[in-house]
């Protein structure tokens, strides 16, 4: 996963239950291990580094071997966000995904059906539209000048009213029972539980922004697509329970105020999520990552009776880095973790790994013409992270033919597409 905002989190109770057993003496401590250095990539500017991603909370790489090795997912998370507790948390009533934001149009696939369609009031009173999505049928709906909505088939209108004050809603699945899924072209995947929802502005030109309102976490997590679902259990256990208590943070009153209208994006900005396509039967190996949810029904990571969210990472590269490094805040339970035999224990490609690159490509990445020095300024965070200045870091320094910059880490990472900020470099200049 990925660099996330920080969120706000809920001030909830809850008695601590383990998700399993304790893991007894086959698992081992998550470090102590050393972590080899990949071979030098050629090049003018050689970067060689470790892991995938931002480097804070649990690593699931890090959790896949720690399951290979007999760790359960509380052992798990226990260890990745010190001084935390998994625990059974109340669950808020329901949870709203962002799909898209300042669309004019949007087709629409019955894939089961009929769906039904409706007009909602800011209060919640809904009227009926005349007309319903028969299974198969594509549909194309759009906000017309004036914020009013209109549902389209073949270029024919079918329907036309409302205004920017009031919600347009196809009625999905509210359980097993129902089989009311849509298709949305736009993002390829397919939604079943809830309500997908249209809410115009009036904006020029006006537009709309399009929602999955889920009346739970729990049917919310089962299409979550952040982690393989062949991996062992205990590993998909550990990520249910992280991007459970993830969502949970997200959930605040003041969520729905932002510009999405949504506690969460469906992308990997927040948590990448498929929908139905990711725990329908017909999905590879659907039935491991549901079961995961399943069997962690309810459970967060607690840190003094407060849920808080459950960052994670692809790969920490053999250690994971601190709130403060990446985030600018302190928390007691982002801290960093030496996590290499755990992480030796998986099949990580991105544990360690080298890229080169011309100076002229640093120095355009720096706007400093043709690179010529690089520099890595202490101090860094933790086993070598390069940070950024503007949070007491040393950050990377670059001289060359049109003058010296100071970046920061994270920046240079993303202007050469680097994996991760864990790196030290040689020049060949």
């Amino acid at each position: 996963m990925r660099l996330r905002a920080l969120i706000l989190v809920l001030m909830l109770g809850g008695a601590i239950l383990p998700v399993v057993a304790r893991a007894g003496q086959g698992c081992p401590p998550p470090g102590g291990a050393q972590v080899p250095e990949a071979q030098p990539a050629p090049g003018e500017f050689v970067f060689t580094g470790h892991g995938f991603g931002h480097g804070v909370g649990m690593s699931q790489y890090g959790a896949q071997g720690a399951a290979r090795l007999g760790c359960d997912a509380r052992t798990i998370l226990e260890a990745y966000f010190p001084g935390a507790q998994v625990a059974q948390s109340p669950m808020p009533a329901g949870i709203v995904v962002g799909l898209a934001g300042h669309a004019r149009t949007m087709d629409v696939q019955a894939v089961g059906g009929p769906v039904g369609w409706e007009l909602c009031a800011p209060g919640g009173a809904c009227d009926a539209v005349p007309v319903a999505q028969g299974g198969g049928a594509a549909w194309t709906v759009a906000v017309r000048p004036d914020a009013s909505y209109e549902i389209s088939q073949g270029g024919s209108v079918l329907w036309a009213g409302g205004d920017k004050e009031r919600i347009l809603r196809a009625a999905l699945s509210q359980d097993d029972r129902d089989n009311r899924i849509v298709r949305l072209p736009y993002t390829g995947a397919r939604y079943k539980w809830g309500a997908l929802e249209f809410d115009s502005a009036l904006t020029n030109p006006a537009t709309m922004i399009v929602t999955l309102d889920i009346p739970s976490v729990e049917r919310y997590l089962r299409g979550v697509a952040e982690m393989p679902k062949t991996w062992p259990a205990e590993a998909l256990r550990a990520q249910a329970i992280a991007a459970r208590s993830y969502a949970v943070a997200r959930i605040t009153p003041s969520a729905l105020l932002g510009r999405c209208r949504c506690h969460l994006s469906a992308t990997m900005r927040d948590q990448a999520y498929r929908g139905y396509d990711q725990e329908s039967a017909d999905a590879p190996a659907g039935s491991g990552w549901v079961e995961a949810v399943g069997a962690t029904t309810g459970l967060t990571i607690r840190y003094q009776s407060q849920t808080v969210p459950g960052f994670y990472a692809s790969s920490h590269g053999g250690h994971s880095e601190s709130g403060r490094f990446t985030f600018g805040v302190d928390s007691p339970y982002l801290q960093p973790v030496d996590d290499s035999r755990w992480d030796l224990a998986s099949d990580n490609p991105y544990r360690s790994w080298s890229v080169g690159v011309s100076a002229d490509k640093l120095g355009a990445a720096a706007g400093v013409g043709r690179a010529t020095r690089i520099q890595l300024p202490d101090p860094h965070g933790a086993v070598g992270r390069v940070g950024d200045p503007a949070r007491g870091y040393g950050g990377v320094r670059v001289e060359g033919t049109a003058g010296a910059a100071t970046l920061s880490g994270e920046s240079l990472k993303s202007a050469l597409g680097l994996r991760s900020t864990v790196f030290s470099v040689s020049a060949r200049v």
